[in-house]
This record gives C-alpha cells, structure tokens and sequence, in this order.
C-alpha cells in the first residue's frame, strides 16, 4: 500500500519542489573542482559550464525506489567555447499518473581563472492524469569561484515560474538558493557540500566525498539530509567513454539507482 502510495504521490511533491531531475545521481556536487567531465553534472549548477576544458554527450538512467513508475531518463551535451562553455539537456518522466518533459540550455563564461560564471534556463511541460498540462520555467544564475586550485565556492540562484492560471501562491514562487563548497584534500581524495535552501522546505545539504582509486576508477560517497539516504557509487573512465554508477538506501522507501553514460570529446 505504501508504495502505491509514493507512486501516486511522490511526482506530485517533486513537481512543486521542481526536483524530478537529478534526483538520484551526484549532479552539482561534482562541480567544485577544476576538471569536471560528466555533462550531465551542470543541470542544476550552471555556473560549472564556466570551466569547460573540454566537450562531451551523456545519457543517464534513474530508478527511485526500485519502483518501475518513478523512473527519470536524462540526456546532456555540452561544447566548450574560448572562455567557457555551453550545455544543452533534456530529460522525461512518465507513469499513468503523471508524466512530464523538460529541456534546459546553460552558458557559463570565464572572467578569469578563478572566477566564472553562469546562467541557463529549463523548460518543463507535466501532466497529471485529469488535469490540462502544467507549463513551467525555470531561470538560474550562479557563480564559482576557485581560491586555489584545491578549494572553491560557490552560490546558485533559481526561480520558478509558471503560467498565469495558476493561482496557488506557492506555485508562483518556488526560489531555491543553492551554497557550495569543494575542497581536494590531496591526489586522492576529493569532498564538497551544498546547502540547499527551498521555498517550504527546511534548509537541507548534500554531503560529497570521492577517491581516486587508480587513473580509471574513482569511488564516491554521497549523504542527502533532507531523506537520511546515503549512495555508494563509482566513477570509470575507458580512454574517452566513462561509466558511472549509483545506488543508495532509504530506511523505509527502499533502494534508488541510476547509471550513466558519456563520451568526451
């Protein structure tokens, strides 16, 4: 009964947090060191297209809970430019209760060799069974900023707006501040939290940590406060196609899973 449940409840609360993408995968927790590959890490942190050293294609596959219904597929390019980088994404949603589409662009641009910045946009279209599609925007701006080359900050700002026939105040204005940091302790060892402050929500963070294992194989470790779940995954890197992996534990909705796919170039 509880997962059914979940399964009718859980797009509803994502779609007024603006959350279904990226939910299971490390995302923006990558972006606070100077060489990032994953395109699909700049989908809720623009600001990190500012460091684009090189471009790359990437799909991704994610499961929530083990639950079929719950399943979010992305795809990501981005293209590196003289001082910084583009990013174009998209991702799909589907169950028989709601299902929705979104598709965003990102630029960032590098005004020096510690500092950048970034904004984009995502355009989201869902549909909950019985009711006309819901059409949503969401613009970002955010910057980066590197005090050596072994810490970084960050702050990302994000707006949601939506049509004009929504009258329900909380739909007019879900604002999300994001707060980072990233530090290298060493060769190996890589870490980085984000807080994250939502419209509704109680101020809530993701805690990072990676090793470097050997040139190919990194190891990471990431603990989101808002549902006490903790992932174990991995980072492989085969010349220029790299796979990456995930899945975490939540004491009582079960495992979550995603796996993803990209290509530099």
């Amino acid at each position: 009964m509880w997962r059914w449940i979940l399964w009718v409840c859980f797009p509803i609360y994502c779609h007024a947090q603006n959350e279904w993408p990226g939910l299971v995968q490390p995302s923006g927790s990558l972006h606070y060191q100077l060489v990032v590959l994953a395109p699909l890490a700049f989908i809720h942190t623009n600001a990190g297209l500012a460091f684009t050293d090189s471009g790359a294609i990437g799909i991704s596959a994610e499961n929530r809970y083990s639950i079929r219904g719950l399943s979010t597929a992305h795809a990501a390019l981005k293209l590196k430019t003289n001082n910084g980088g583009w990013g174009v994404f998209g991702s799909a949603f589907g169950n028989e209760v709601m299902n929705g589409i979104t598709g965003g662009l990102g630029y960032g641009i590098r005004l020096s060799k510690s500092f950048g910045i970034g904004t984009g946009i995502r355009l989201n279209r869902d549909q909950i069974r019985g009711y006309a599609p819901l059409m949503s925007a969401n613009p970002q701006v955010g910057f980066l900023y590197f005090i050596d080359q072994k810490f970084c900050v960050g702050f990302h700002v994000h707006k949601s707006i939506t049509a004009s026939y929504i009258k329900e105040q909380a739909y007019k204005q879900i604002d999300r501040i994001i707060t980072g940091i990233g530090y290298k302790i060493d060769e190996r060892v890589y870490t980085s939290i984000e807080i994250i402050n939502e419209f509704r929500l109680p101020a809530w963070s993701k805690i990072y940590a990676e090793w470097t294992a050997s040139k190919r194989i990194k190891a990471f470790l990431l603990y989101k406060t808002i549902s006490n779940e903790l992932q174990l995954g991995f980072h492989g890197q085969f010349q220029r196609v790299s796979l990456s992996a995930g899945i975490s534990n939540h004491s009582f909705l079960g495992n979550s899973s995603y796996i993803m796919f990209y290509r530099v170039f």
